[in-house]
């Protein structure tokens, strides 16, 4: 068992779930939890139940592809003490984001001032651990899509159980698992001056790249799953950096509805174009991508990428969105406004944005 001290208490072993959670709850007196748990979350959900103090009362929210805004208001006060996403982006970021008419009255904190209601995430897939900003849609209630980020609660408590991804179906797991290498890469690309986040960054993007195809050919390999793990984990921390220009796509195609993909499947369709425009400004940071990835060369990286992401499933180019021109313009320009293009290591402008969608045509 690992406890790890990194902007939060984050618990990282095999059925951590099972060894620590009944003790983090004791220990803050917490029994009443607000479960958001996503629909594929598998055997995770009746393990967390299994986990919970013999009284504790909690409430189970299942959340389908879509959720409604319902669930980020569902806190009702003195109902609820602790709020627990369990799954991927759409429940942790859910969790983080629900919030209570007023502050519970069960959750105390010292000197008898009232404290947040504290969140905690379980995560079941390697896209999304939770230490992150929140995307938030434009519809303005938690989730994958994204009308702007928001800074909401840190969990106080992380718990990465790489037994979770073994039920977890082998889809999800390649475009979660893609979307953590992504994480990595653009951590490591972003010129933002930050080196324990730079190391963080190598170390994930060289994991992802040993072992995140073996983890989708079999989910139970344990070694795979603790590496892929691992690399979302240093994914996860080392984006307090920043994103780049693959995110700022991504999350402009969901707040418009481009297509009906989840989050970070269309990333192995721009990684080529995104890599060309930020290659100039950043030759030593592709080379360390390329270290990390043990590849023979820098210009390597882009081809290596993609033909991975290929082989994972994930769709090779932007063909299948059949995108119109005006559809392509509205994506490039969302995509400009996007958080993460403030990150990326050349500013993008909606033309350039549209000539790297054009370009994975």
């Amino acid at each position: 068992m690992s406890l790890i001290r990194y902007l939060t208490r984050i618990h990282f072993a095999e059925r951590a779930m099972e060894d620590v959670l009944p003790e983090e709850l004791r220990a803050r007196g917490l029994s009443a939890p607000l479960i958001l748990a996503d629909e594929d979350a598998g055997m995770a959900l009746p393990r967390l139940l299994d986990c919970l103090p013999p009284r504790a009362r909690p409430t189970v929210i299942t959340l389908g592809p879509e959720p409604g805004g319902e669930a980020a208001e569902c806190l009702e006060p003195g109902t609820h003490d602790l709020v627990i996403g369990l799954g991927g982006a759409t429940a942790i970021g859910l969790a983080r984001l629900a919030r209570p008419a007023e502050t519970a009255p069960l959750a105390k904190a010292r000197m008898g001032e009232p404290a947040r209601m504290p969140r905690m995430a379980i995560p079941t897939l390697p896209g999304c651990l939770g230490v992150g900003p929140v995307t938030q849609p434009a519809g303005g209630h938690g989730g994958t899509g994204t009308a702007g980020e928001t800074q909401a609660p840190v969990p106080c408590v992380v718990f990465c159980d790489p037994w979770l991804m073994q039920h977890a179906p082998p889809a999800r797991l390649a475009v979660t698992g893609m979307d953590a290498l992504v994480h990595c890469l653009e951590a490591l690309l972003s010129t933002v001056w930050n080196p324990p986040a730079d190391g963080m960054a190598f170390d994930g993007l060289r994991r992802a790249g040993i072992w995140l195809e073996r983890l989708c050919q079999d989910p139970r390999d344990p070694d795979a799953r603790r590496e892929v793990m691992a690399a979302a984990l240093n994914g996860a921390l080392a984006a307090q950096k920043g994103l780049g220009a693959l995110h700022a796509l991504a999350h402009a195609a969901e707040r418009l509805k481009v297509g009906a993909e989840p989050h970070g499947s269309l990333h192995a369709a721009v990684i080529g174009p995104v890599l060309a425009f930020n290659s100039p400004a950043v030759p030593d940071r592709i080379a360390r991508a390329a270290e990390a990835l043990q590849l023979p060369a820098p210009a390597a990286l882009a081809a290596h990428l993609g033909a991975l992401g290929q082989r994972l499933g994930l769709a090779p180019d932007l063909g299948h969105l059949g995108l119109a021109p005006a559809g392509r313009e509205r994506w490039a320009t969302a995509a400009a406004e996007a958080p993460a293009n403030r990150s990326n290591p050349r500013l993008a402008s909606a033309a350039d944005y549209r000539a790297m969608i054009e370009a994975a045509l």
